[in-house]
């Protein structure tokens, strides 16, 4: 007799969520990882496949953003409405008592998500009669949850090294797991074989803009140190073999998948495996494939190869400044990209769309130096990424600053806490700024939709309240904060045009 294994990717609780980089590539690799085992039958459920999202109340931990995440058709909106991103526990739950799993594994990958993992445990363990293993990013992060954790076992690291383990252990002992730690954890300190070597077969597949995509990653770990992240401190860098890239990559094509997104941020360091890489990517780009890099591509590595790169077959670029301050950067551990992001976004003009990223809220920085990295992204043809700070458990920086007892606020969304000097007001005004020139940026010509924004925007200058427009066109107060906004400012879009905006 089988153990029947239910691997749950779970809907995501918040104000905004991309579906299409939903894709489960953990559960995946572990489904790969199961296989073979004749004793198993391992079925994945992942409630974000549809895309279907309800707007549900917002959690009252989250009142303090009201006045900030209103409904806005205006150019300068934010959010608006919390909402479940994803099948309800109700339907995962019926899933489980309908078909008897044995095992119900979870992955939490983010920890501002991990109070709603324990919400679907629960319920798991009081409706059915199921063993659960959570595993993911958010137990590796912070092993804390464990006090008041309700599932019965937490998996810390790679789970398809571990959990096949795990799981012949409750299948020898039908069950009787009371001599197993609750704790279980993987070796990260080595490279993983299967990784290396193996890719994901898939049964469903995500679009994006009506086109089969797929996520792969290529690498582990990352030979940067920067302070507010933490894949660093899990692996040390390393890389699959372009032997198994090309055969996941012929299996993509054969499967239909137009688009592949590449989710490790730091996939070209090795010049001669990047090299390779663009080769492969060139051959299936000329057989009508074409690619992303939505997590994030690190700008130094794309500079080496930019020519080939240009050639591949990219959509998009999606680059990390951070900050365009040399002493920002340098106070966490970054490089300074300026000079480089600028020279790739000129080079990429009118054959790759780049998107560069700015960290609002960073210690070091100021109001005036993010304004200033707006205003420098604003001269460049490329769009604007922002990214307000939030804090994550684990990561000494964040530590230092008090990462919040309640998860649920370090998630950007959450506008939570940030460096000295930066107030919540401000943060949602220079996101809002960031909003506006990418408007800008995109707009045909001068027209009297420009000009009403633009008039908008001049008041919210001068008198430094916002306003937003209700969906019957009417203009209405909003927020006050005390950032000063630049009145005027030059505007480049996408294929290079510069103009004077004021």
């Amino acid at each position: 007799m089988s153990l029947k294994v239910l691997l749950v990717s779970p809907p995501i609780f918040d104000f905004y969520y991309s579906f299409h980089r939903s894709e489960p590539l953990g559960l995946l690799y572990m489904k790969e990882a199961l296989a073979h085992y004749d004793w198993l039958t391992v079925t994945i459920f992942d409630a974000r496949y549809k895309g279907t999202s309800k707007v549900i109340p917002t959690p009252e931990v989250f009142n303090y953003l009201h006045h900030l995440y209103v409904k806005d058709t205006s150019w300068f909106s934010l959010f608006h409405g919390f909402k479940r991103f994803g099948y309800s526990y109700d339907t995962i739950v019926t899933c489980i008592k309908e078909n008897e799993y044995d095992v119900v594994c979870i992955t939490s990958l983010f920890s501002a998500y991990h109070y709603d993992v324990e919400v679907l445990v629960e319920r798991i363990k009081n409706e059915t009669g199921a063993i659960v293993i959570v595993g993911g990013w958010a137990v590796w992060a912070d092993t804390n949850i464990l006090v008041n954790g309700r599932a019965d076992f937490y998996i810390r690291g790679d789970g398809e090294l571990t959990l096949p383990i795990l799981l012949q252990e409750i299948y020898s002992s039908n069950g009787n797991i009371s001599h197993l730690p609750k704790l279980i954890d993987s070796d990260n300190s080595s490279v993983n074989e299967f990784f290396m070597h193996t890719f994901p077969h898939r049964e469903t597949w995500y679009t994006y803009y009506g086109k089969q995509i797929a996520n792969i990653i290529c690498s582990k770990g990352c030979v940067y140190h920067c302070d507010f992240c933490s894949i660093h401190s899990r692996y040390r860098y390393y890389q699959r073999t372009i032997d198994s890239i090309q055969q996941e990559l012929e299996y993509l094509y054969a499967h239909g998948v137009k688009i592949v997104n590449f989710e490790d941020d730091n996939f070209l360091f090795n010049r001669k495996f990047a090299q390779q890489l663009l080769s492969l990517m060139k051959y299936y780009h000329n057989k009508g494939m074409y690619f992303l890099c939505m997590n994030g591509i690190t700008a130094p590595n794309l500079y080496a190869v930019l020519d080939d790169a240009l050639d591949a077959g990219f959509l998009e670029f999606n680059l990390s400044l951070v900050s365009s301050y040399e002493e920002v950067v340098k106070q966490h551990n970054r490089p300074a990209l300026q000079e480089i992001i600028k020279d790739i976004a000129w080079k990429s003009a009118g054959k790759v769309r780049v998107i560069v990223y700015i960290i609002a809220g960073l210690p070091g920085a100021t109001v005036k130096t993010c304004i200033d990295d707006i205003l420098f992204l604003a001269s460049l043809p490329v769009m604007i990424g922002f990214s307000p700070l939030y804090l994550l458990p684990g990561v000494r920086l964040f530590e230092s600053m008090g990462v919040p007892d309640d998860r649920r606020l370090c998630r950007g969304s959450a506008l939570y806490s940030f460096g000295e000097g930066f107030s919540r007001e401000d943060i949602a005004a220079l996101w809002k700024l960031c909003r506006f020139i990418n408007r800008l940026k995109i707009a045909d010509a001068i027209n009297d939709e420009v000009r009403v924004h633009y008039e908008f925007y001049k008041k919210a200058c001068h008198d430094h309240v916002w306003h937003y427009r209700d969906e019957k066109g009417l203009w209405h107060e909003g927020f006050s904060f005390s950032a000063s906004l630049p009145e005027s400012f030059h505007i480049c879009d996408i294929n290079g045009r510069t103009r004077l905006i004021g």
